[in-house]
């Protein structure tokens, strides 16, 4: 005997409510922003179905009761677009639960540039010039100043990444995530012995691990760590530019690329 969840149930009897009255049965889903809030007027297609959605004041839309596989693809404006795939029961024996059909829309980004999702808006990271000092054997690289931008400490950290690269030249040039470690005076090795230097520079300690997913407005990316990040500091780079031992070269990339974008959690 197939066996129901009182979900599963309950969407059944909803579907049989709708056919009874001579309609095709529907169902419900919602489009919001990344703080929570609904959207409005946002436009909802559907893998299968010609017909358009749209959202209502509360940001909820109404879709045909669907089956299988199938992508739903959201978008407003101002926002950048967002696909997602959803799994839907396929007869009333199904064990798959009717999923929550909910999309999350992030505010199109005003220019290129890595944004950190904060409390309630976007906080740009500021790029900081990457530099060294130390001696020709042991030497120190980091960033003097670790920027402005602060967030509080989440399960995980998100951010939106618009760049005018695809996602294998992103690969390419190796976007990181490292925790920075601030190192004031030090003794390092240098030609004639051990020297005390001054540092002063918050340098890479061990890199952190993230998502990044293409959304569906071209050139624009979902960063979000696999993990919380304790209370500290944090920067992107690519190239391997802070965690590189070749001073010889770092010395000789222009400084408009030789930049981290630090952020601190609290």
């Amino acid at each position: 005997m197939s066996r129901f969840s009182p979900r599963l149930l309950l969407f059944a009897v909803t579907a049989a409510g709708f056919i009874g009255c001579g309609t095709e049965p529907t169902m419900t889903g919602a489009v919001k922003d990344v703080w929570d809030k609904p959207i409005a007027g946002a436009t909802v297609t559907i893998e299968g179905v010609t017909e358009l959605a749209t959202t209502s004041d509360k940001g909820s839309f109404d879709m045909p009761v669907l089956q299988g596989k199938k992508r739903v693809k959201a978008g407003a404006n101002g926002f950048v677009h967002v696909q997602e795939t959803f799994v839907f029961p396929e007869g009333s024996d199904s064990k798959v639960e009717p999923p929550n059909v909910e999309l999350v829309l992030y505010p199109e980004p005003p220019s290129e540039g890595l944004f950190l999702v904060n409390t309630k808006e976007y906080s740009k990271l500021d790029g900081q010039t990457i530099s060294t000092t130390g001696t020709q054997l042991q030497a120190y690289t980091g960033v003097e100043n670790p920027g402005k931008v602060k967030v509080p400490a989440k399960p995980r950290q998100r951010f939106v990444y618009r760049v005018a690269l695809e996602p294998n030249e992103i690969a390419r040039v190796g976007l990181e995530l490292h925790r920075l470690e601030f190192v004031q005076d030090t003794t390092v090795s240098g030609a004639m012995g051990e020297t005390n230097v001054k540092v002063n520079r918050f340098v890479a300690k061990e890199e952190v691990e993230f998502d990044l997913k293409e959304l569906a407005t071209a050139h624009h990316y979902l960063i979000i760590t696999r993990s919380k990040l304790n209370s500290g500091y944090y920067a992107f780079h690519s190239e391997g530019l802070l965690t590189s031992g070749d001073v010889d070269g770092l010395d000789k990339t222009p400084e408009e690329l030789r930049k981290a974008y630090p952020f601190q959690v609290k």
